[in-house]
């Protein structure tokens, strides 16, 4: 049998940046650099780290609303093609009784 590992993107893209941000604050402590450019180094790194992270989620919440918006039409669209189909179905069903 194949194995699947499926992982949402949000996933992904959060332990890439985690990542990231683990490797270079890692980075930073070990380069030959006196100890408050270091700090200010890995706070200005964490906030850009911080900010494209948000910009991402916000995105992310947007597509999110989006598709959520997109399935309930959907699923009124389809509740009223349903309706109107059985309407039908119960006038010929009528129809039938009163002709036989």
């Amino acid at each position: 049998m194949k194995d699947q590992c499926s992982h949402s993107p949000l996933a992904v893209v959060l332990a890439f940046l985690l990542g990231g941000l683990f490797g270079v604050g890692i980075a930073m402590l070990v380069a030959p650099a006196p100890g408050e450019q270091t700090r200010r180094r890995i706070r200005d790194v964490a906030g850009e780290i911080k900010e494209h992270t948000t910009e991402y989620v916000d995105e992310t919440k947007g597509r999110v609303a989006e598709i959520i918006e997109k399935g309930k039409e959907l699923a009124k669209e389809t509740q009223m093609a349903f309706n109107e189909t059985l309407a039908c179905t119960k006038e010929m069903a009528e129809k039938t009784r009163g002709a036989a």
